[in-house]
């Protein structure tokens, strides 16, 4: 039987538009959070009326949906009738919710001018009561708390939220961040404390660093993992690259400390992820972020904030992170999601770019066997599968292997498949590409020989290894094998064995996984065509 291709409905619906008959008129909208609660989905976000962002009139509002497609008319949620205890003043910022076992719902937010934290509650989903954060421990010194990112819940009920610790400014600017950290809770709310913090890692001669938007994982026995947004700011003596604007960190004590601040091995832009798990605390987990790289396009900053992804790992560990189906609404910007899991469907919200969309991904895939994930924000994949070939025709062109918890898990793996290349210009062509950008990543190669007017396949690693293998022919099938083990890789191309030391992710791809791609997007000629047999791939 073939292996399957992971290819989900994704439905999508707006949220709040501006311009809907409706009132109130918010031209800004950003950082919403959504739960279910009740038999029936809350959505908070912070918004204004003058479609600028950190401006006077900032408060945070709420709508509710019954199904996810219809919403009510937003309302000021702490500053209104709705809340008891309501805070006034107008700089209000990025609600993170937590559904506590469908018995309350806890909000923390923030005012960053007044410096001061908020942690509301309510039982219906409707009225709310607000309270100054009164929390033990300790936070860094001269910082505010600033809920950026959903809060999670732990398998055993202690309640997570994950915080931004800026430092405390004259003049307010946000950003300026060297510390993320979490906000806990063990006994229902009653009681908050500081978790520990994480610190940037600082490069010289640094002016500003940003670690911004935390989000939490639970990725093993008392173990979490901290995913942050890595904004570094052009001109001021930092620059995030594109595979290193997502970090993480983790805590191996429920979160009273951390490790520093480690690259990811995935590709992105500086922007908000949403991460978490398929099914519990343990199993494979899925990230919602754009699947995009800073400085591809004229623009810069948050014009990058492109193709809304849905990305996808069998182990709690996001070094293993593969991208696939785009989430947001075809062209344009998405950016900033908060997702949750119910009833087998991920419901995802996010900024589209003034107004608030949603979107319902359905079926979760199944990781009890390995499948393929075609990638769709890279032009140039043919999704169809024509007479069981999956065809890669442009530099960019990937096809993603999901494997199994178990297969990722085992000491010796191996990947069988079969290939042809059929048409083929000049350039060189990756096959097949595994493990990381940076460490622990290998590529499989098509270059063009002059001399015997054929191509060679080269082996081509994260640490600069750059080996010839042997020549191929133009339009003939190539059995290719790759066997891993923990420090070692052996590579079969019709039987010519080839055997190299060193270590690799355990995340696969037909393509390149790290093709820079081209701009505009998918206008890119094909001159190339990679036939990959479906039927032939084995993976054991």
């Amino acid at each position: 039987m073939s292996i399957s291709i992971y290819s989900p409905k994704i439905s999508r619906s707006p949220i709040y538009f501006p311009r809907n008959g409706s009132k109130p008129y918010l031209r800004y909208n950003h950082c919403v959070d959504i739960v279910p609660f009740k038999n029936s989905f809350l959505a908070l976000w912070n918004a204004n009326s003058t479609g600028q962002e950190n401006y006077p009139g900032q408060y945070n509002f709420i709508s509710r949906s019954e199904d996810f497609k219809s919403w009510s008319a937003p309302l000021q949620v702490f500053s209104g009738e709705l809340c008891s205890n309501p805070v006034k003043s107008d700089n209000q910022w990025q609600p993170s919710l937590i559904n506590y076992k469908d018995e309350k719902v806890f909000c923390l937010w923030c005012d960053y001018n007044a410096e001061k934290t908020y942690i509301a509650e309510t039982e219906d989903g409707i009225h709310w009561t607000n309270e100054e954060l009164k929390a033990s421990g300790k936070m860094p010194e001269n910082t505010v708390a600033f809920p950026t990112n959903h809060g999670f819940l732990c398998q055993d009920g202690t309640m997570i939220f994950p915080l931004s610790f800026p430092v405390k400014k004259d003049n307010h600017e946000i950003g300026a961040c060297r510390y993320a950290g979490i906000l806990m809770s063990r006994d229902g709310g009653a009681n908050w404390e500081w978790g520990g913090v994480t610190e940037a890692v600082l490069p010289e001669n640094v002016e500003r660093i940003n670690i911004w938007e935390p989000m939490i994982l639970e990725s093993g026995e008392n173990e979490l993992c901290m995913l942050i947004r890595n904004a570094g700011e052009p001109g001021k003596g930092y620059q995030s690259k594109t595979e290193h604007c997502i970090l993480s960190a983790v805590s191996k004590d429920k979160g009273y400390s951390w490790t520093k601040c480690s690259p990811v091995e995935v590709e992105s832009v500086a922007s908000r992820c949403y991460a978490g798990t398929v099914q519990d605390g343990k199993s494979p987990i899925f990230m919602i972020m754009n699947d995009w790289q800073p400085g591809i396009r004229p623009e810069t900053g948050p014009e990058d904030r492109l193709y809304l992804s849905l990305y996808l790992a069998p182990l709690p560990d996001p070094d293993t992170l593969l991208p696939g189906p785009v989430v947001q609404a075809e062209g344009g910007r998405g950016f900033y999601p908060n997702a949750f899991v119910k009833d087998g469907k991920i419901y995802c919200a996010y900024t589209y770019p003034d107004y608030i969309m949603g979107s319902v991904i359905e079926e979760l895939p199944d990781f009890s066997k390995a499948f393929l994930m075609p990638r769709e924000s890279r032009p140039g994949l043919r999704t169809e599968i024509e007479e069981d070939r999956i065809i890669l025709n442009h530099l960019q062109s990937c096809m993603n292997i999901v494997l199994t918890p178990e297969l990722s898990a085992q000491k010796r793996l191996k990947l069988d498949f079969r290939f042809k290349s059929r048409v083929r210009n000049e350039n060189d062509f990756c096959v097949f590409s595994a493990g990381g950008k940076t460490r622990d990543g290998f590529k499989l190669s098509l270059r063009y020989d002059k001399e015997t007017d054929q191509d060679m396949l080269f082996a081509e690693f994260a640490d600069g290894r750059n080996e010839a293998l042997t020549h191929i022919r133009l339009k003939e099938e190539n059995a290719i094998a790759i066997e891993l083990e923990n420090e070692s890789l052996k590579i079969s191309i019709n039987e010519i064995v080839r055997e190299f030391s060193g270590k690799l992710i355990r995340k696969f791809a037909f393509g390149d996984l790290y093709k820079t791609p081209s701009w505009p997007s998918g206008v890119e000629p094909v001159r190339d065509e990679i036939q990959i047999a479906l039927s032939s791939i084995e993976i054991a």
